[in-house]
């Protein structure tokens, strides 16, 4: 028969393997939500670059069709440094993007203990079938 202290034991065994569960789950969802985010704000300047694109692209043809110099237009110029500094942007996003991956990725070799991933499962035989004695 078990003791209190066996039973006390197996109950604080059982609840520190709960909270380290919970605080895992946490720790996911918060990164799942920061990574929502980024992925957000990263389709929103993709979208921006695609606008400033089409401005850009407009003041180009209005200074060609014009025969004028297409670098002298200060619409060409802006464009050209905002489609820049949004790319630069995007790529400062990608880079905490990467990280947050790879931080993720960390934690989770952090956090597993050997010997607790699921095992597959064994393969049961069914039981043998009685034969039927062949009747003449």
């Amino acid at each position: 028969m078990a003791s209190m202290d066996d039973l006390k034991k197996t109950l604080d065994e059982g609840l520190t393997i709960a909270r380290n569960g919970v605080t895992y789950l946490a720790e996911r969802a918060e990164d799942a939500s920061r990574v929502a985010a980024l992925r957000v704000r990263i389709f929103s300047l993709r979208r921006r670059i695609e606008e400033t694109y089409a401005e850009l692209g407009e003041a180009v043809y209005g200074k060609a069709a014009a025969k004028g110099d297409v670098w002298a237009d200060p619409a060409v110029k802006k464009g050209v440094k905002e489609i820049a500094e949004l790319e630069g942007k995007v790529n400062e996003l990608f880079a905490k993007l990467e990280t947050l991956n790879t931080r993720t990725t960390r934690r989770e070799a952090r956090t597993h203990t050997p010997g607790t991933a699921r095992q597959p499962a064994e393969k049961v035989e069914p039981p043998a079938r009685p034969r039927r004695k062949k009747t003449k």
